[in-house]
């Protein structure tokens, strides 16, 4: 507890160092962002899911000012100092003392789960037909990656991003997107280190293959997902070490290099030379460029007495689930088609309404700028959406890693969360509501889910 409260005051202290002295809003800014780090790094296997955002944070967000020079203090510069703080600190604030103490030991009561009987018997159900739903869809993933590196060879990453529809069969779609539901439930079953090693393969090395088609948040984020993964069952299973001293070596001494590789896919994606920068070089431009979410907040600014009329932009994802579900499709029904003036001005999706304000032509090409977690917040809900949106996520990541050792369900829906909030520096809020409320997601894993129980019945 003296440890929280140490790191609680430091951000207090930079909070009103930010009020009074505007200019320094930035430094305290960053010793905000430096505070919450330095708590996640003593215990990473218990803190891996909030180090992970505060990263995802950092290259969306943060890294924008940190790689930049010439900061001139303006209103805008100011609010988004402001709304960053704001958001840090309530994150974490919502993570540090929001924990049941009774809930630190380290899962002793709740593994018993695990090793009961006809639990057991069950879980093993599952975790072989999900392994088997793994390869399978692992075929029709790599063929839909396939497709969309010879596009992107094609035409452009431009070309990809508006126009690419693909030309194989609808099942072949469905199947591909069901591989990732297929991984997470198989990861659920807490299976062993040595029997996951192929879908571990299968789950890190297909997503980095988009890293042709210049898509890189693809590529990259399902890779942290598992890295997040291979902490929290550090701390589940403490005696099968998932990632050791030297998977953290590596990670640490591979990072720059994947940073700088990942600038000069920015290029390629664009058609650009390869730049000649050195590996430093690289790393402070490919922050800079990534870092530019940060612009999300200040349009939201700019804009925020422009928004349209009874918009609710935290709430969007729920638009998708229905209007953009085959569910909706099955009735007939059709919603607002994207890059169009009226879904911009709908008000459900906050960057269709920045883009369409700041790049006309470009958004009704296809085009986006993005959004931001914080962004839509302010949006809706002024300062108290920030506060309160930045303490939930504080909350639900101090949630997570207990849930992956509750029950299957939880479980799954953990990785659904982790994978949105990871996005969420850059993408709507709940964009995981989506995935975890589709119907074709639903079904699956309730069909698994009762034939796993009838079987476990049956024994």
């Amino acid at each position: 507890m003296v440890r929280k409260l140490v790191y609680f005051a430091i951000q207090l202290a930079a909070i009103i160092y930010a009020f009074l002295v505007p200019e320094g809003a930035v430094i305290a800014t960053i010793i905000v962002w430096l505070s919450i780090l330095f708590y996640t790094v003593k215990d990473m296997d218990k803190h891996f899911p909030l180090l992970s955002f505060v990263l995802s944070f950092f290259t969306f967000l943060l890294g924008g000012f940190v790689f930049e020079t010439g900061h001139t203090m303006t209103p805008r510069l100011l609010f988004q100092c402001h709304a960053l703080i704001a958001s840090l600190f309530f994150l974490y604030v919502g993570y540090a003392f929001t924990e049941n103490n009774s809930a630190t030991i380290r899962f002793q009561n709740s593994a018993s789960v695990i090793t009961h009987n006809s639990q057991n018997i069950y879980y093993s159900k599952v975790r072989r037909v999900s392994k088997f739903l793994v390869y399978l869809c692992s075929v029709f993933a790599l063929a839909e990656v396939a497709e969309q590196i010879v596009f992107f060879r094609t035409y452009s990453y431009i070309e990809l991003y508006s126009d690419y529809k693909g030309g194989m069969p609808y099942i072949v779609y469905k199947l591909s997107n069901l591989f990732t539901l297929a991984a997470y439930m198989y990861y659920a079953t807490l299976p062993s280190k040595k029997e996951s090693k192929f879908v571990n393969i299968l789950f890190v090395s297909i997503p980095l293959l988009y890293l042709f088609t210049g898509r890189r948040g693809i590529a990259i984020l399902p890779l942290l997902l598992y890295v997040t993964y291979c902490f929290i069952r550090n701390h589940i299973t403490p005696n099968e070490k998932w990632i050791g001293r030297g998977g953290i070596l590596t990670l640490l001494i591979a990072s720059p290099f994947v940073i700088a590789l990942l600038f000069v896919m920015s290029q390629y994606r664009q058609g650009e030379s390869v730049t000649s920068l050195n590996t430093i070089e690289s790393i402070s431009e490919f922050f800079a460029q990534t870092g530019s979410s940060i612009d999300i907040l200040g349009m939201t600014y700019d804009l925020r007495d422009q928004l349209p009329e009874h918009h609710a932009f935290l709430l969007g994802p729920l638009y998708d689930v229905f209007y953009g579900s085959d569910l909706h499709y099955l009735f007939g029904k059709s919603g607002l088609s994207r890059n169009t003036a009226e879904f911009a001005m709908s008000g459900n999706s906050l960057g269709s309404f920045l883009a369409y304000n700041y790049i006309t032509s470009s958004y009704l090409e296809g085009a986006g700028v993005g959004s931001c977690y914080i962004a839509e917040a302010y949006a809706d809900l002024s300062w108290f959406g920030i506060i309160f949106i930045s303490f939930l996520y504080g909350i639900i990541l101090r949630k997570i890693p207990k849930w992956f050792n509750r029950n299957l369900i939880l479980s799954i829906v953990s990785f659904f969360i982790l994978f949105g909030l990871y996005k969420a520096p850059r993408a709507q809020a709940f964009s995981f509501v989506a995935d975890l409320l589709g119907p074709t997601n639903i079904l699956i894993v309730l069909i698994i889910h009762l034939w796993a129980k009838r079987k476990t019945r049956k024994i």
